[in-house]
């Protein structure tokens, strides 16, 4: 019970009593929203940890991008997916806030629905692990503006989909409101 009520304070279920609990439909505003906040909070975190990252931070992250890579190659989208995260919470530790990435992951459930769709089309997942090079690239040459354009790059990618996803998986959406026009 209080799993559910967890659930639905997150929209994550629609809860209609004594009768049935259903998955809710994502919300594409609440994922634009926990985008714009995970945006913001990581072109911070780069544009701060590229003048100071260590060397043996650069090879975690390397270290990182080639587990990716591994999952790529064996098609496991699921570990591919948390080694995705486990690759930018290590950055939110090396700048000593990693209690930012539970802040910013706890609204992040409407975004999580919309990247899992993502995940599978077209090149996403090579996509992904040419960005991540790309960030760890950056912050290894210790350059703050290259750091934080790859990362702006990086994470547009799902919420501009969305429409497209939407497109794709409709029955996972509410359905679009049609125009209301005047007579």
């Amino acid at each position: 019970r209080e799993a559910l009520i967890l659930l639905s304070e997150e929209r994550l279920v629609d809860i209609f009593p004594q009768s049935r609990t259903v998955v809710a439909a994502i919300d594409v505003q609440r994922a634009r929203e926990a985008h714009f906040l995970r945006r913001s909070v990581e072109v911070e975190i780069v544009r701060n940890l590229a003048p100071k990252i260590s060397p043996r931070q650069i090879a975690e992250l390397r270290v990182s991008v080639a587990q990716q890579q591994l999952n790529a190659a064996d098609g496991d989208l699921g570990a591919f997916s948390v080694n995705d995260d486990r690759f930018h919470q290590l950055t939110y530790e090396y700048m000593n806030v990693g209690g930012l990435w539970e802040l910013v992951r706890s609204g992040s459930a409407h975004l999580d629905r919309l990247r899992r769709l993502d995940l599978p089309m077209g090149s996403k997942v090579e996509d992904i692990l040419v960005a991540h090079t790309a960030i760890v690239d950056a912050l290894e040459t210790g350059d703050p503006a290259a750091a934080e354009e790859t990362v702006r790059a990086h994470l547009k990618g799902t919420v501009f989909a969305a429409d497209a996803i939407r497109a794709h998986f409709p029955e996972y959406f509410e359905p679009v409101a049609e125009a209301v026009r005047a007579p």
